[in-house]
């Protein structure tokens, strides 16, 4: 009878820091966290990036480490630009905190994602880095059940609830829930279940055993916090990332890498769509205040005033004005009545990661963020190709559906820090190169195949094989 093999300590605990990664990233940047439990997470996933140092090489190219490192370095010193000149009611501390968890969580990734060699863990680890998301969105909707809820803090950024249309829609007539206690955010919460559910959606078609089963459950909780935080938009990108992966001829699978590179137009792809919908626009109005459905519910009215200040060249739009660029740059302050419900309007995101982006951290750190996307997609793609597992299947769903969430929110991006460690952590484990990929065949290697030792055929080392040879010799 075969025992099975126990994972030893070390293992255990970087495969749980991995399911873990997206959540404790999450705590980083809610109100109600004190300094020192925040000290608490970068010290629990600094020891976690020790036990995972590499004895070896990590496997992957240059170029596809690079791309990542370049934007999260980007992306960390937007954070300490903000820190250096502090805007209330934001604390150079969070910020500072939130750098340092964004290297060390990349660091973390780097370590435990691309260094094992044997395929066993490499599939465990793999499995842990998607099933983040899905652990987060877990967690918050499980903590929402029980009650619980950090201490309420003045940098909590409160959102008018709006009613829950998709509810509506099966005869329950509510608001948007806005007080999952890991998510500071509704629109970065339905996000992020948009996100579990493409993962759990694909697991759940194309494996087996018990990660179907779980995978099976993931797929109704995910859909819950959907449903419970109205996310019309994630829930659309969500569908439309399956259909990409499910009916995309594979000839024509290559082009799935430069759907990151549609972002900056993609505001006038959706304002068209939208004012094409009749009168459908109105019924899935939620707020009639804030503009109608066919404007993308004042987004419209956002995208032309950012669109209108990047018309004028300024010296910053190369480097940005650091995290929150909408603040600094005075871009939030003429389109903050349109959040006036909120405590802190100006904070409010301009709803596309392409000008958020470039608020940010310039035209440079929107070139460096599409490439990081594009080099995520297209690693995730190759290896989907050659391996056409379970895990790889979901993998390149979920970088597709990042990259779609990003069209009408300003997210995977420095405001949302849980689909943005879930976009890093994920795209470290695409960069992976696959165990099949082979060096590419030169003319010399294919000249030469005829005499190399290598194509001869094989011949059994049987005693009768040997005494053969021997005979034919003459010395036997």
């Amino acid at each position: 009878m075969s025992v099975a093999r126990r994972l030893p300590v070390r293992e255990k605990v970087l495969c749980a820091l991995l399911v873990l990664s997206v959540s404790l990233g999450s705590i980083m940047n809610l109100g109600g966290v004190t300094t020192s439990q925040r000290a608490l997470v970068l010290a629990v996933l600094l020891v976690g990036t020790i036990l995972a140092l590499p004895g070896g090489r990590l496997r992957t190219t240059f170029g596809r480490a690079t791309a990542v490192c370049a934007f999260v370095a980007c992306a960390a010193v937007s954070y300490l630009r903000f820190a250096a000149a502090p805007i209330a009611p934001i604390g150079a501390r969070t910020m500072i905190g939130l750098a340092l968890m964004l290297m060390i969580v990349t660091a973390f990734a780097f370590c435990a994602l691309l260094a094992p060699a044997d395929a066993l863990t490499r599939q465990r680890r793999l499995l842990c880095a998607l099933f983040s998301p899905v652990c987060f969105v877990a967690l918050d909707l499980g903590l929402y059940i029980v009650g619980f809820s950090f201490p309420n803090s003045q940098s909590e950024i409160k959102e008018k609830n709006g009613s829950a249309q998709l509810l509506s829609l099966i005869g329950i007539h509510t608001s948007r829930v806005s007080d999952l206690p890991l998510s500071p955010g509704l629109n970065g919460t339905g996000e992020a279940a948009a996100l579990a559910l493409v993962i759990c959606a694909v697991l759940a078609y194309r494996s087996r055993g018990r990660l179907r089963l779980v995978s099976l459950v993931g797929v109704p909780m995910s859909f819950t916090v959907i449903l419970l935080t109205d996310s019309r938009g994630p829930l659309a990108y969500a569908l439309l990332a399956l259909i990409i992966l499910t009916f995309l001829p594979r000839w024509a699978r290559r082009t799935v890498a430069i759907l990151p590179l549609l972002l900056p137009i993609a505001p006038a792809v959706i304002l068209f769509v939208v004012g094409h919908l009749g009168s459908l626009s109105e019924t899935l109005n939620r707020n009639p205040g804030n503009g109608s459905f066919a404007t993308a519910t004042g987004r419209s009215k956002i995208w032309s005033i950012v669109a209108q200040f990047l018309s004028h060249p300024h010296a910053e739009d190369l480097i940005g004005y650091g995290a929150y660029g909408q603040v600094r740059s005075g871009v939030g302050y003429q389109y903050a009545y349109l959040f006036s419900y909120a405590e802190h309007p100006v904070f409010n995101g301009v709803h596309n990661i392409a000008l958020q982006t470039i608020l940010d951290m310039g035209y440079i750190g929107l070139a460096l963020f599409l490439i990081f996307l594009v080099v995520a997609v297209n690693s995730a793609r190759v290896s989907y190709q050659r391996t056409d597992t379970p895990e790889s299947a979901a993998l390149l769903a979920a970088l597709i559906a990042l990259s779609l969430f990003g069209a009408s929110e300003a997210l995977p991006g420095l405001a949302g820090i849980d689909l943005l460690i879930s976009a890093i952590v994920l795209a470290c484990a695409a960069i992976r190169m696959p165990a099949s990929a082979r060096l590419r065949p030169t003319s010399a290697d294919h000249a030469l195949a005829p005499y190399r030792t290598t194509n001869a055929p094989r011949m059994s080392a049987t005693p009768q094989t040997l005494a053969r040879c021997l005979r034919r010799i003459g010395l036997a």
